[in-house]
C-alpha cells in the first residue's frame, strides 16, 4: 500500500515509505483527508475522518447507482446532502486499505452488474 523512495546519489541512501493516499491526491481536511476514490468507471469525492490513532470513518458523496445494488450497500449509510459513511464491519487497519476497499467495491459494482 506505500512504496519505498531511495534518495539516488547518497552514500547512505534514506528509504521512506509513502501513503497510498498521498500518491493518489487525497488532501488533509480538518480532523481528517479529502480525495477522491478512483475506479474504472469514474471518480467519487470522499472523506476520511481520523477519529483516533488506528480508527478511521469513510465517507463517499453521491455514489454511483450500481453500487446501490452491491451486495455490501449496507454498509453505506445516508447522512445528507448527498453523502454516505460507510461502514466496514471489521474497520479498515489504515488510510490506504479503507481507500482501496472502497475503490474495490465501486470496480465489483460495474463488473459484475450488482
Amino acid at each position: 500500500m506505500a512504496i519505498i523512495v531511495v534518495s539516488p546519489g547518497k552514500k547512505n541512501k534514506r528509504i521512506k515509505t509513502v501513503s497510498e493516499w498521498r500518491l493518489r491526491g487525497w488532501q488533509p481536511k480538518g480532523r481528517g483527508l479529502g480525495g477522491l476514490y478512483v475506479a474504472k468507471n469514474g471518480r467519487w469525492w470522499g472523506h476520511v475522518d481520523i477519529v483516533s490513532k488506528g480508527v478511521f470513518k469513510f465517507y463517499i458523496h453521491q455514489p454511483p447507482d450500481t453500487l446501490k445494488s452491491h451486495p455490501k450497500w449496507g454498509c453505506f449509510r445516508y447522512i445528507g446532502n448527498g453523502w454516505h459513511a460507510i461502514n466496514f464491519p471489521y474497520g479498515a487497519k489504515s488510510i490506504d486499505e479503507g481507500i482501496l476497499k472502497v475503490e474495490l467495491l465501486i470496480n465489483e459494482s460495474f463488473e459484475n452488474g450488482f
